[in-house]
């Protein structure tokens, strides 16, 4: 039998026995064929970019930003009736929104009303499972809507073995009436045409106007998610008129919801994830453009299975050149496919041919070589498991090395097989533990990189002891690790720069952390020395710094640009130290060669701020806080667009807190005496949107403003706050 298999005959044999396996395993709905092979028609999908529906498609999503200025989701729907009149020039409206309860009585007869008005909205339905899990109880809309829409459509959707939509249903079988599915139902009212079904092989084919499309035995038809895709528009938008209503004129407008708890997330393949009414648009741009591929029939996929199992088991007398040949013939086939697909629309997966080829080719390629040697066993650590310190969130105060390691030791563990013992210990503890001998460590050799031990125990165990950075000054600290076994040096290898990689990353930390407070530290004593000179100003710039954190976040600011906005109230005194005591102390007023003295503060400050290399936006904080915006300030007369929203925050958050404060020359002012300085400033003396958001903030806007301040914060909500900030 040995030497049959080893003769010509018998390679032919079991050539054609493995060809003869793989037709027969494409019978089979195996996860290892149909994931991969669904994969490869995703790739496919995306490649093809099929002709523009003659439709105008748009979607309008409630997403987060929306739900924060209108409130939490359910949107009361008064709101959804003003939206439907912002798109009234759509051709048809689509509520990707299920509205199942009834609310208030007004509430629901106003949407209920603009509804039939329109009369051009179409409305989602919904089916839930019976007591047996059979999608078999329909939910419609409250009464009074459902009777007002043009027509409706099921939403449901149904993913593939693998987790990924590509499917959609185009009737869904009702008790024996069928119902249609959205995108049919907005098919029905854009083309006002009810396409024939019928019965065609395994499947269905509809007739569309485009064309025939051929279903699945469950009447579901291929979606295909072009690029771009259809535009999407953020709800708050169009409701405030952001948008204007032309963007709409003539399109089909879905409606839907894009925002955390209340919408669902389809995967519909290479790592695309859209949001319900997305995919619902999708699939109404497939079945308008009749782009929908079809199963090639099982006689060409065993055709081709068979001509490729010969080659496969030819190729194997060709030796040297058999496989190149073989190669160029995959590539010729995957070409082949790949060309059915985008110009007759016909899916044929390249794998279960192959199969079958692979395993003839291999089987030959086997039998002649007498052996073939093949390591499967790769074991190494991903980029992503080296990388993801990075994605680590790190307080060295919270957090010690140890800790680290504990919590993150499960995931190494998985891949590594390496036990972790000690994260961090001393080599006397690990002796007195009994984990390692003295004289074994003292005796192993280091690399100039890694200072580590491998050392073998009588049980099998093995233990790495791995030498870390020094955390702790004037001692060492080592990590011990255990597997049993044999493991390749690239795992231990991988474990170890990962271990070390930490210990590094969290001595940066320490010596940052320790940067960060030796500098905070100096700060305390500047201002302490500022606040010696000019007692009755103690705590000011404290003060200062509190109220303009809250003015910048009010405003919109990023916590790194909160950051330097409080630390320029810090420091927006700093000046003061080259100030005369007998001028900053003097209780009466100053006298012109006095004021001019005082009026020289921020330029001093800016001097000696200067040697540091601080942010822009602290520079501008010390320099521009007694800048109007009349040109009439000090030390520098900037005017208008000249003055940065650094300076204008410091500039209110200043006067607020000196006109709120006791000084030697004045009593405490009251809140309304304030409020009209502050208002009487504005154009002149203080920047008008920054004022009123910081009215607002403290309680002291009047309600004829309120809408107003409601708007400007609105307005400050921009990328970049410090430089796009709207200037009066």
């Amino acid at each position: 039998m040995g030497q049959f298999l080893r003769s010509k005959l018998g390679m032919i044999f079991l050539s054609l026995l493995a060809g003869l396996a793989g037709v027969l395993l494409t019978f089979s709905d195996l996860a290892i064929l149909t994931g991969p092979a669904m994969t490869i028609f995703d790739y496919y999908q995306s490649m093809v970019q099929p002709p523009p529906p003659p439709e105008k498609l748009a979607i309008v999503l409630v997403g987060e930003r929306t739900l924060q200025e209108i409130g939490n989701w359910p949107i009361p729907r008064r709101v959804h009736a003003q939206i439907l009149g912002r798109l009234n020039l759509s051709r048809y409206i689509v509520l990707d929104i299920l509205f199942p309860e009834y609310t208030t009585p007004e509430d629901d007869a106003l949407l209920a009303a603009v509804v039939k008005e329109s009369n051009k909205v179409i409305t989602a339905i919904q089916l839930t499972p019976d007591d047996k899990g059979v999608l078999n109880v329909l939910g419609l809309p409250y009464p009074e809507l459902a009777e007002s829409v043009t027509g409706m459509g099921v939403v449901n959707v149904q993913q593939e073995s693998d987790g990924i939509y590509r499917d959609y249903n185009l009737l869904w079988p009702l008790e024996g009436n069928p119902i249609p599915s959205m995108p049919l139902a907005i098919y029905l009212a854009a083309r006002n045409q009810i396409p024939s079904i019928t019965r065609e092989g395994s499947g269905f084919r509809a007739d569309l106007d485009t064309g025939p499309i051929y279903l699945n035995k469950d009447l579901t038809f291929k979606i295909h998610h072009p690029e771009p895709s259809v535009p999407i528009y953020e709800y708050i938008d169009v409701l405030t008129g952001k948008i204007s209503p032309e963007t709409f004129r003539d399109a089909i407008t879905l409606v839907g919801v894009n925002a955390s708890g209340a919408s669902d997330y389809f995967s519909v393949g290479l790592g695309q994830l859209l949001p319900g009414s997305a995919f619902i648009a999708n699939a109404t741009r497939t079945l308008l453009t009749g782009w929908v591929p079809f199963q090639a029939p099982l006689w060409a996929v065993l055709l081709a299975g068979g001509l490729l199992s010969a080659l496969g088991w030819l190729s194997s007398f060709l030796r040297r050149w058999g496989g190149p040949i073989m190669v160029l013939v995959f590539l010729v086939w995957v070409g082949l496919t790949f060309f059915l697909f985008v110009h007759f629309r016909i899916w044929l997966s390249p794998l279960p041919p192959l199969l079958p080829a692979l395993l003839a080719t291999g089987i030959s390629a086997l039998l002649r070589l007498k052996f073939l040697a093949v390591d499967w066993e790769i074991q190494r650590i991903s980029i992503d498991s080296l990388l993801f310190l990075g994605r680590q969130d790190f307080d060295p105060s919270k957090t010690t090395f140890a800790d680290f390691l504990w919590n993150n030791w499960s995931d190494i563990e998985k891949w590594s097989k390496i036990t972790l013992v000690s994260p961090l210990a001393s080599l006397e503890d690990l002796n007195k533990a009994g984990f390692v001998e003295k004289e074994e460590f003292n005796t192993t050799k280091s690399s100039a990189n890694l200072s580590a031990s491998v050392i073998k125990s009588r049980t099998g165990i093995r233990h790495l002891l791995l030498e870390l950075p020094e955390l702790e000054s004037g001692e060492k600290h080592y990590t011990l690790l255990a597997w049993h076994g044999r493991l390749s040096n690239e795992v231990i290898k991988s474990v170890a720069a990962l271990i070390l990689s930490a210990a590094m990353h969290f001595k940066a930390l320490e010596e940052n952390q320790a940067r960060k407070d030796l500098f905070y530290g100096l700060i305390d004593v500047i201002i302490g020395a500022v606040d010696a000179k000019d007692p009755t100003t103690a705590g000011h710039s404290k003060r200062v710094a509190e109220l303009s954190r809250e003015l910048g976040r009010a405003v919109g600011l990023s916590e790194k640009e909160l950051d330097d906005i409080h630390l320029g109230g810090l420091l927006h005194d700093v000046g003061k130290i080259g100030i005369p005591d007998f001028i900053l102390n003097k209780p009466g007023k100053l006298d012109d060669s006095e004021m001019a003295i005082m009026q020289s503060h921020p330029g001093i400050g800016e001097e000696l701020m200067s040697r540091i290399k601080l942010p822009e936006t602290i520079m501008k904080a010390i320099v521009e806080h007694h800048e109007r915006l009349d040109g009439l300030g000090y030390p520098k007369g900037l005017r208008d667009s000249q003055l940065s929203l650094a300076g204008r925050i410091l500039k209110i958050a200043d006067v607020y807190d000196a006109l709120a404060s006791k000084r030697q020359y004045k009593d405490i002012m009251s809140l309304e005496k304030i409020k009209n300085i502050l208002l009487s400033g504005i154009g002149t003396e203080f920047d008008e949107k920054v004022t009123r958001i910081f009215l607002a903030m403290q309680g002291l806007d009047t309600p004829e403003t309120e809408k107003e301040v409601h708007g400007l914060i609105q307005a400050a909500e921009v990328t970049d706050p410090l430089t796009a900030f709207p200037i009066s």
